[in-house]
């Protein structure tokens, strides 16, 4: 097809040359390259305007992602603030179950106290009958 094209070209060259109608040879080749650089400067056409299309979409797949991406950082502030929420209260009730374990302890000690106590009292009434008995 080529080659064709090209004997083609040499035929009107020739024929220009040869005194056939020099005009006819010369107009369909600038003809020929008109309609090709037309179809180029259609596919370059295309093919901005698709790329145009696809920039599109970028930016507003971008938008997107920021928009997204600032969903995220507010749910992990919000995350955030509610753990440390949750690290004081548990400090707190932490707190607090250690002041009750010592009261509680406190209270077993004096309790373990007065029993020595009492066993001691009871051991020297014992004693005492033991002698007066």
């Amino acid at each position: 097809s080529a080659s064709l094209d090209k004997q083609d070209q040499s035929d009107e060259l020739d024929g220009d040359l040869s005194g056939g109608e020099p005009s006819t040879g010369l107009a369909r080749l600038v003809g020929d390259a008109m309609s090709t650089l037309a179809g180029t400067q259609q596919a370059v056409l295309n093919s901005q305007s698709a790329l145009r299309e696809m920039l599109n979409v970028v930016v507003q797949d971008n938008f997107n992602l920021k928009d997204e991406n600032r969903k995220l950082r507010d749910r992990m502030l919000e995350l955030e603030r509610a753990l440390a929420e949750y690290q004081r209260r548990e400090e707190t009730r932490k707190e607090r179950s250690e002041g009750r374990l010592r009261a509680l302890e406190a209270t077993v000690a004096a309790l373990q106290q007065q029993i020595a106590q009492l066993v001691q009292l009871q051991r020297q009434q014992q004693r005492r009958r033991g002698w007066f008995g």
